[in-house]
């Protein structure tokens, strides 16, 4: 006869009996108490989601929030469309012409030419210095694609004229206008976006046009 443990809830004790004994196994037998462990992979996969959602909360707070509409990225600056960065330049944007004469340069259909010109003011710590260069402008067409400012290479453009700034050494010192045309898709009378950006580490900022 099998000997059985205690039953659900425990003995029973009635008046004047004695409890029994602990259960115990019957010779040769022993009883092995079997411990539950974690699994090393969700201990992993937990950690891992821990770490995902820090980061996610980490970059969202750190992002700076983007302006909407046609204001620019970066600090203020006025009179408006202008672009400020925080070395201490500041780019004014003026004679925007979707409709720009292309000279001797040939557009492909549903193509223009846009032109403006653009200006700066230094107003950069002391010690430090920046060269105004056409080459920092891109502009992001009303189809979606980035180019850079027409180069004609044995033509002209009347009014596109190619140009290099000097080195700015001090605060207050200003260069231009200076003209800029780029070669862009779509309507003329759609939307264009004009980038600014000196080199791919520094910061970029836009500006609707």
């Amino acid at each position: 006869m099998t000997q059985q443990g205690p039953p659900p809830g425990g003995w029973i004790q009635r008046p004047g009996t004695q409890p029994p004994a602990a259960y115990q196994p019957p010779p040769g037998y022993v009883v092995i108490q079997q411990k539950r462990r974690s699994s090393p992979l969700a201990a992993g996969c937990l950690l891992l989601v821990v770490l995902i959602i820090a980061v996610l909360v980490l970059n969202g707070s750190s992002k700076p929030s983007s302006p909407s509409g046609g204001a620019p990225s970066g600090l203020a600056c006025s009179p408006q469309p202008c672009i400020s960065d925080a070395s201490g330049m500041n780019v004014y944007i003026s004679k925007v012409d979707r409709s720009w004469p292309p000279g001797d340069l040939k557009l492909d259909p549903g193509h223009h030419l846009l032109h403006l010109t653009v200006a700066f003011d230094w107003e950069g710590a002391d010690g430090k210095t920046a060269s105004p260069n056409p080459l920092y402008f891109r502009v992001i067409d009303s189809t979606g694609v980035k180019t850079g400012e027409v180069v004609l290479i044995g033509g002209n453009i009347p009014g596109c004229e190619q140009w290099s700034g000097p080195e700015l050494a001090r605060a207050g010192t200003k260069f231009g206008p200076e003209p800029i045309c780029f070669d862009v898709a779509g309507n003329p009378s759609a939307a264009v976006t004009l980038v600014y950006q000196e080199t791919a580490f520094d910061e970029q900022h836009s500006i609707s046009i």
